[in-house]
Order: structure tokens, then C-alpha cells, then sequence
């Protein structure tokens, strides 16, 4: 009896375990005071490149903008009202991960949003990612910035659905672009402002090798207990 507790004492310990070791952490993080990410060592993330049709800037504390925020701002004569012919006209930008020496399992993406300014009425954004196979994965197409300018909107999306960003393997690369939208173009016109773009994964050796060993742990203790009985 004395045996049997301690088997199911071992096992609820191995569920706790594993439960902990299997848990998301975020792996890359751009908090808009440089155009830069602050990560972890398990991918190397890029700086966050414009596209021909974007620009990124710094926003501008005298016009009570933090210095923590950047715009991204539509550069050519056109207004995109959908994310779709935003991306198609590279008003856009993007960044890359690459994961280091572990898998991961990419968990969430998550950013703060706001319009750039009351005209025009419509601006907004689309989110794609670009898997280890360049196939390209729409996350969130055509979200409407309905907060005023310098009111935050947080948004999050899943991405542990996603089949082709769990157990991405060391040195593969997944991309992520963001559009931007607008109801129509006005030159010099802030288009949408961006901040706190946060990406979460599990890394998934750790948790298989604490899976693999609490169970030859307990395969080991079970097949003791069975001889002692024999």
C-alpha cells in the first residue's frame, strides 16, 4: 500500500511537471523604442523591415506621441481599403524569426493598435505569417481601427492551430507582415500607430524530454514494485 501511494504520488508529480514544462514564454518582442526586437535565445528576430510602399517612424512626443510608438505610414498616392490590395501594393511591413538550437510551438501573436488620426475615417491593418514552406497564412485580414488617435486597442490571435508553426525546427524561419489600410491617401497623414508586438512559443524538447524520463521514472519504479510483490 505503502508502494502504491508513493506510484500515485510520483504520477500526480509527473502531470505537474509536465503541465509546467509545457508552457508557453514569449520569444520575441518589439516594443517600438527602436525599430529592433528584444528576444530570447531561442530564435534570432530581425529588425522590422518596410516594404516599398511603407515607411516606420518613430512617433513624435511634442505632438503627444510617446517615443514608444511607431507609425506606419503609406507612402505612394493610394488609399487600400482592403488588406489584401495593401499587401499587393507592399504597404506593408514585416519580420522574421528563425528558431535557434530547440523547436518551437508558436503559440500567439499579440500588438497594441490605434489610428494615426481622424481622416480619413477608415484605416486598419491585415496580419499574415509566411510558414517554413513560404506558404502564406492569413491570421487577421481587414481589422478596422475604431479607437481615437492615441487610445490603444490590444488585439491577440492563435496561432497554435496553425499545423506548419508547431515544432518548427532549428534554423527554420517563419515571417510575419502586417498591412496597412486606409480609407483614402492624404499626404504627410499618420495611418495607423503600432506598439508592443509580442510573440509566445513553447519550446518543445524540454517538455518531451521531461515526458521521456518521469515516464521511464515510473516505468522503472512500477516494475520494482511488481518483483517486490513476486
Amino acid at each position: 500500500m505503502k508502494n502504491q501511494k508513493r506510484f500515485a504520488l510520483i504520477a500526480a508529480a509527473a502531470v505537474g511537471l509536465t503541465s509546467f514544462v509545457h508552457s508557453q514564454i514569449v520569444v520575441a518582442g518589439y516594443n517600438m523604442d527602436a525599430l529592433s526586437a528584444s528576444t530570447q535565445d531561442l530564435v534570432t528576430a530581425s529588425a522590422l523591415t518596410e516594404a516599398a510602399n511603407l515607411t516606420l517612424n518613430i512617433g513624435n512626443p511634442a505632438n503627444a506621441y510617446p517615443d514608444t510608438i511607431v507609425t506606419a505610414n503609406v507612402t505612394n498616392a493610394n488609399a487600400y481599403g482592403t488588406s489584401d490590395a495593401a499587401f499587393t501594393n507592399d504597404a506593408f511591413f514585416s519580420f522574421t524569426l528563425t528558431v535557434g538550437s530547440d523547436p518551437l510551438s508558436f503559440e500567439t501573436i499579440s500588438l497594441q493598435a490605434t489610428r494615426g488620426g481622424t481622416s480619413p475615417a477608415f484605416r486598419g491593418f491585415g496580419l499574415r505569417v509566411i510558414d517554413p514552406a513560404n506558404n502564406v497564412i492569413d491570421i487577421a485580414g481587414d481589422v478596422s481601427l475604431t479607437s481615437n488617435r492615441g487610445t490603444f486597442t490590444d488585439f491577440s490571435y492563435d496561432l497554435s492551430a496553425i499545423p506548419s508553426l508547431q515544432n518548427v525546427a532549428s534554423g527554420e524561419s517563419i515571417r510575419f507582415e502586417m498591412a496597412v489600410m486606409m480609407g483614402s491617401f492624404s499626404s504627410g497623414t499618420r495611418n495607423i500607430d503600432i506598439d508592443n508586438i509580442v510573440v509566445t512559443a513553447i519550446p518543445e524538447p524540454t517538455t518531451y524530454a521531461a515526458l521521456f524520463g518521469l515516464a521511464g521514472l515510473l516505468l522503472v519504479l512500477r516494475r520494482r514494485m511488481s518483483a517486490r510483490k513476486a
